[in-house]
C-alpha cells in the first residue's frame, strides 16, 4: 500500500517534469515583446509596433507606419531589420523578430488589433486566434 507521502513525491516529480517541457517550450514574456516593441517605436517611421510569437522561436513585428505605400513599407522593413542587427540595437539576440511587416495602420475590432485583418492586410492568412490585446 502506498503512503501519502509516495504519492506526494509522484505528484512534485510529475510536476517537475511539465515545468520542465514548458521551459524547453520557452515563450516570450509579455516584458520581452513589449521591449521589442519599444525598440521599434524608437524609430521615427513607425507609428506603433505589435510583436507576436509565430512560432517557437520565431517573433513577427508589426508596425504601423501611417503610409499607405507597398514599396515604401518593404523598404522600412528592411530598414528596420538591419537596425535592429546593428551595434545600436540594446536587443538581445534571442529577441529578434524573425521577420518585419510593416502597413499603414493596424485594423482595430473591439478595441483590440485584428489579427486576421492584419494579417490579410500584410499579405498573409493565419488560423489562429482573432484577435490579440492592442
Amino acid at each position: 500500500m502506498k503512503s501519502n507521502n509516495d504519492n506526494d513525491s509522484t505528484d512534485n516529480n510529475a510536476e517537475a517534469e511539465t515545468n520542465a517541457a514548458v521551459e524547453e517550450d520557452k515563450q516570450y514574456t509579455e516584458e520581452e515583446l513589449a521591449e521589442i516593441q519599444t525598440e521599434l517605436e524608437k524609430h521615427d517611421v513607425v507609428n506603433s509596433a505589435l510583436v507576436v510569437e509565430w512560432e517557437k522561436d520565431k517573433l513577427v513585428a508589426f508596425v504601423a507606419t501611417g503610409v499607405d505605400n507597398d514599396t515604401w513599407n518593404e523598404e522600412v522593413e528592411k530598414d528596420l531589420l538591419s537596425l535592429l542587427r546593428s551595434d545600436n540595437c540594446s536587443l538581445a539576440s534571442h529577441m529578434m523578430p524573425w521577420k518585419i511587416l510593416a502597413v499603414d495602420s493596424f485594423p482595430l475590432r473591439d478595441d483590440m488589433v485584428d489579427r486576421e485583418a492584419l494579417l490579410r492586410k500584410a499579405g498573409y492568412s493565419l488560423s489562429r486566434n482573432d484577435c490579440i490585446p492592442s
